[in-house]
């Protein structure tokens, strides 16, 4: 019996060995990372020495347009959609900070508000006077908020399942914490936030991935590598970290929608269980200017699921701009 006992406890041990040496990982030295995925992009410096990860594409001499990533994404997420509308327009992509090759900063500012100042600081910087911002998620929060504040620099915006708004039900929840996700609660505990440190397996990244979208099999090893990768550049999880202990309430007043002057269009998936598409019903409410675009069985990422109508539906879209 007791020989039985060892040797299920041996195998128990061998087993849990294996998962934490394919769950820690530590930090990915910045030259690695550049070296492998910076080609054709570069960096620009803000006047506080934050340094910004930009990719610059198409015609300098056509309309501008910004593409705006969500939470712990990236540029690398948004490239075929960046290409795509690159052949008829100049597009900006950029990495927020904390997030892809721009990585945690010297302010260690990542609140919405300083995002709206690096949007300022990359269009003064390309001497741009309006722009299109296309946003994802939180880009598209970050997105709205500038055409906002900031009218007369916008020629118009598309939202792509943005945040920034939520139900008054989806509010409550948030402040009762119900609901929570898993790494907001470990990383507003001091045992948590440390593990978060190094406890990063790759399989959370394709689980999560699998879950915000339809369709599995557009998580692929690439992107589930890439994405992975992003998020172990040193410091990142650390400034991640901070962003998550840091969030009191991520949700603005919808009346400021109705300040929004400038046509927008908002892509929704039907399927999204990270912003539910109700949300839409909001956005119809408070911009008087919105064309909304409603995908059926497509989840949190609309420009990768359904590629080919997104393209089309933003193309058709620029395309009325004046």
């Amino acid at each position: 019996m007791k020989k039985y006992i060892y040797w299920v406890l041996g195998i128990l041990f061998f087993l849990i060995t294996i998962f934490l040496y394919n769950s820690i990982y530590f930090d990915i030295p910045r030259n690695t990372l550049e070296k492998e995925y910076v080609s054709d992009s570069f960096f620009i410096s803000l006047d506080d020495n934050t340094k910004i990860h930009v990719k610059d594409q198409g015609n300098k001499n056509k309309p501008s347009i910004f593409v705006l990533h969500g939470f712990n994404s990236s540029l690398f997420d948004f490239e075929e959609l960046s290409t795509q509308l690159s052949k008829d327009y100049r597009v900006i992509s950029f990495d927020f900070p904390a997030f892809g090759l721009t990585g945690a900063t010297p302010s260690k500012n990542y609140s919405i508000e300083y995002y709206l100042k690096v949007v300022e600081s990359i269009k003064s910087y390309f001497d741009l006077d309006q722009i299109v911002l296309i946003g994802h998620s939180m880009g598209g929060h970050v997105s709205w908020r500038y055409a906002e504040e900031r009218p007369e620099d916008v020629r118009g915006i598309v939202l792509l399942a943005p945040g920034g708004i939520g139900s008054e039900q989806v509010i409550l929840d948030f402040k009762s914490q119900k609901n929570a996700p898993l790494a907001w609660k470990l990383a507003n505990s001091s045992f948590g936030s440390q593990m978060l440190l190094y406890f990063t397996p790759k399989f959370f990244v394709r689980e999560g991935l699998k879950d915000s979208i339809v369709n599995d099999s557009l998580v692929t090893d690439d992107w589930v590598n890439s994405f992975h990768d992003m998020v172990l550049l040193e410091g990142s999880r650390e400034a991640i970290g901070e962003i998550l202990r840091s969030i009191k309430n991520p949700f603005d007043d919808p009346l400021m929608l109705k300040n929004i002057n400038s046509p927008v269009m908002l892509i929704h998936g039907t399927d999204d269980n990270l912003i539910n598409v109700n949300v839409t019903n909001i956005y119809s409410k408070n911009i008087s200017n919105l064309d909304l675009k409603i995908y059926e069985n497509v989840g949190h990422w609309p420009a990768q699921e359904n590629p080919d109508r997104a393209l089309k539906d933003i193309k058709h879209f620029l395309s009325g701009l004046n």
